[in-house]
């Protein structure tokens, strides 16, 4: 094998050294990795695995109890009935959900004798989260408090001073959208609802924790699993961009300690384990009302309830509460809360590829390139040009499978970058021999 004459074979050496070192340091000092393209990439990996069979366990503890336009028809109504929900509260009762959150916000009082049927079916089934919503600030800023039922328990019992490690950049909470007085006195739990999509409008990721002053409140699918494994929202501790960690030595239903993967935010990738429509346990609220009211179906429905968490969320053409997600569009982001109840019951997380080693690949295969490039025919070159971006696709698909993340796009167009770089270089040495 002829290799170029040692004048040029230097020159090329140094130059691609030389941008290789260049791009590496951009991508470090800038924090190009998980861009928004790499998780559109990631989503496609994603949506094959699923496809394939290969993505989180599905968990059929768990209801979507949804309010849809037929609710609204069986209502004669275009607004919730309160006295309706506690129709659903009260039934539910009788059938014995391990939980059951509201992924709805009444903030505002409605009839005064729906309101208090409503608040008593709230006791009477004993273990209702009513989450809240929260404007969300990216820097520190003092939280704008209020005076009601739901501040006073925020502070006296959901609030928590956690144990961090590292350095953490989390969401503040800048002020609340909250349930209505007499609601939030009678909620067993809350926690946040505040979706945080990408800038590609994409709901990804979650933040299983936000800032509130000096002090933490959990996302409420979060606030349910704690209470369901019986570890105190206190004990957890945080690692910023490696994992939250949930101790067992707390907890009554954990072996062993639970590592739940986040990012540097407290972010975690939303494992949806299946499309909407194939969720395992779908019924509408109007649906369960008619099945209870005939005795032959309560064996039935206590199997499809008993001891499962339920989330009762607004899934009508009329409201605002849709979006994108990692697998389809237009979806109720209850959803989100589904997904990550089911991870936690089954135990499923993404982990993600290092940043560092992320940056050492693209420094590995970019130091390589110049060695390939020396040789005086550069059909070699060519085809490591191709084989590597394959190599490198096929290897994290394989992550995905694995349920590990990483940042596709960032590591290989850096190296077609690199790539299309040092052929210009090439041209440039050989036209001058």
């Amino acid at each position: 094998m002829q290799i170029k004459n040692p004048k040029s074979a230097i020159a090329i050496l140094i130059v691609n050294v030389a941008i290789t070192a260049v791009l590496v340091a951009v991508i470090a000092l800038f924090d190009l990795s998980y861009n928004v393209y790499d998780y559109e990439a990631l989503d496609y990996l994603y949506e094959n695995a699923l496809e394939a069979g290969e993505g989180p366990g599905q968990s059929d503890r768990y209801v979507y109890l949804n309010i849809s336009d037929k609710t609204y028809d069986y209502l004669n109504s275009n607004q919730l009935d309160r006295k309706f929900m506690a129709k659903i509260n009260n039934i539910l009762a009788e059938l014995g959900p391990r939980a059951v959150m509201y992924d709805i916000i009444f903030a505002q009082p409605s009839d005064p004798v729906a309101d208090s049927m409503f608040q008593a079916s709230i006791a009477n089934e004993g273990a209702i989260y009513l989450p809240a919503g929260f404007r969300l600030s990216n820097n520190p800023i003092p939280f704008r408090w209020g005076e009601s039922a739901f501040y006073e328990k925020l502070a006296d019992e959901y609030l928590a001073v956690l144990e961090t490690e590292g350095e953490g950049e989390p969401y503040y909470a800048e002020f609340g959208l909250t349930q209505a007085d007499s609601f939030a006195a009678e909620a067993f739990g809350s926690g946040h609802i505040s979706a945080t999509p990408d800038p590609d409008g994409v709901t990804r990721r979650q933040p299983l924790v936000l800032k509130i002053d000096s002090a933490y409140f959990p996302t409420v699918s979060f606030a349910m699993a704690l209470d369901f494994f019986g570890v105190p929202f206190d004990k957890i501790e945080i690692a910023w961009g490696e994992h939250i960690r949930i101790p067992a030595e707390h907890s009554s239903r954990l072996r062993e300690d639970m590592l739940v993967p986040i990012d540097e935010r407290g972010k975690i990738y939303i494992p949806f384990p299946s499309r909407w429509q194939e969720s395992p346990k779908m019924m509408e609220t109007q649906n369960l009302v008619e099945y209870f009211a005939d005795s032959t179906y309560h064996d039935e429905l206590l199997e499809y309830y008993e001891g499962n968490f339920v989330l009762i969320g607004d899934v009508s053409s009329a409201i605002a509460d849709l979006g994108s997600t990692t697998i389809e569009e237009d979806v109720p982001l209850v959803a989100m809360h589904g997904a990550l109840i089911n991870a936690f019951i089954e135990g499923d997380f993404y982990t993600r590829m290092s940043e560092g080693y992320a940056i050492f690949l693209v420094a590995l295969f970019g130091a390589l390139m110049g060695v390939v490039a020396l040789p005086k025919k550069n059909y070699f070159l060519y085809i490591y040009g191709v084989a590597v971006p394959l190599g490198l696709l096929y290897y994290f698909n394989s992550l995905m499978l694995d349920k590990e993340l990483a940042p596709v796009v960032t590591v290989i167009g850096s190296f077609l970058l690199l790539f299309a770089m040092l052929i210009v270089a090439l041209q440039v040495v050989e036209s001058k021999e």
